[in-house]
């Protein structure tokens, strides 16, 4: 068995699992972008989150967290302390406990994991994992709600295809089931040979039913799957079909929007909403994260069309501050991006919103252009941002 790992050069992964139904939902990526879609996912369906610290110990036969959550090991073993996972560039916020796998495939390895039993009963679960994807891939990391199926949370395909960007192997994996409320989650890897240890931080929420969005309509549209806290890129993934090509997603945004295809056809057209906007918006080609020329306007409420080919990505500017939208309001800002194929067709795209600051007082208000070097992730304005121009999103694919 191999050692824990210590550095290594990586780059970061960001291709995250499609949800398996309707009522299943997955948020994967680093320490932060895995955690802040999975608080960004609870705060969209009116919920309240719920943190519970990992204690570091020895070695236990079953271990009582607070909240009324007992864990023990699917195995019947007692659990291995691993204490705070430090990757080298990164550590778990809290103790870990040890799960190396012994054996492969979705349920041979189920018994190294662990069984996290819940007095209150819930249906999202996150958690931290450090080390894994270092070694003995193909890997997979697996959830189960009161014993169901496994839910593929996240998977490596060639070491180091999941670190951080700076090189440490820390990710956060969450997993959503709003059919029903669970008292026992299971999680397991099966890269037999692995070192991997799960905990830090655990996060629980318990949904309202159909809360989770399935991307069929702008009232049911996917969540982001992964956030990038500097940028405030969004990354989603869906399915579009021929008879159903336009994938309805949920960002959360403010005074504009980049849109980028990471994999799938090229967008096609975008339908907005009527928002009361009384100018509408500009459209512009975005190559390189870099705003091109003018594309065109579009009305409030109306549908921008962008040719025979269609795009890759393009930007959306022009939202009157005026309005003062709240990204906590994952309504305000409804769009569709609609897609030509042939069959069904998985699609993953991101969106990096444009903020821009507002007095308290009033002023100007920057053109497009001013508004690219202010660039910045939701999670990171400041409180010294008092007022200033949000928008939710929805895209469609």
């Amino acid at each position: 068995m191999k050692l824990p790992y210590v550095l290594a050069a990586s780059s970061l992964a960001l291709a995250i699992p499609s949800a398996a139904h309707a009522s299943q939902f997955v948020t994967f990526g680093s320490l932060t972008n895995g955690a802040a879609a999975f608080d960004s996912a609870v705060a969209s369906a009116g919920t309240a989150l719920t943190t519970v610290a990992v204690p570091t110990f020895g070695s236990l036969p079953s271990l009582t967290l607070a909240g009324g959550i007992t864990v023990t090991r699917n195995n019947g073993a007692f659990l291995t302390g691993a204490g705070v996972y430090d990757g080298g560039g990164a550590s778990t916020t809290a103790g870990t406990i040890d799960i190396s796998p012994e054996s492969n495939g979705s349920d041979q390895g189920r018994g190294s994991g662990l069984t996290f039993n819940f007095s209150t009963p819930i249906n999202a679960f996150g958690f931290e994992v450090g080390d894994w994807g270092t070694c003995c891939q193909p890997s997979s990391l697996y959830v189960s709600f009161n014993g169901g199926s496994p839910i593929n949370v996240g998977t490596s395909n060639f070491e180091g295809d999941v670190f951080l960007t700076n090189n440490s192997p820390v990710v956060f994996a969450g997993a959503f089931d709003d059919s029903s409320t669970f008292t026992s989650v299971q999680f397991w890897g099966d890269g037999f040979g692995e070192y991997l240890v799960v905990g830090g931080t655990l996060r629980t929420a318990t949904l309202t039913a159909g809360s989770i969005g399935n991307g069929t309509s702008a009232t049911s549209p996917l969540l982001p799957s992964s956030i990038d806290p500097n940028t405030g890129a969004m990354f989603f993934n869906g399915t579009v079909t021929p008879s159903r090509p336009t994938l309805w997603i949920d960002p959360l945004v403010t005074s504009g929007y980049d849109y980028q295809m990471i994999s799938g056809p090229n967008i096609m057209s975008a339908i907005f909403p009527l928002l009361g906007d009384a100018d509408g918006y500009q459209i512009y080609s975005l190559s390189g994260g870099i705003l091109g020329a003018l594309l065109g306007t579009v009305a409030d409420g109306g549908t921008f069309s962008f040719g025979a080919s269609g795009v890759t990505a393009f930007a959306l500017r022009d939202i009157e501050t005026a309005l003062m939208l709240d990204p906590a309001n994952t309504t305000a800002f409804v769009t569709g991006l609609t897609f030509a194929v042939a069959g069904p067709t998985t699609i993953n795209v991101s969106q990096t919103p444009v903020t821009t600051f507002v007095p308290a007082t009033g002023g100007a208000v920057p053109e497009p252009a001013t508004w690219l070097t202010v660039i910045a992730g939701f999670g990171l304005m400041g409180a010294s941002m008092r007022r200033r121009q949000k928008v939710s999103v929805r895209y469609a694919m």
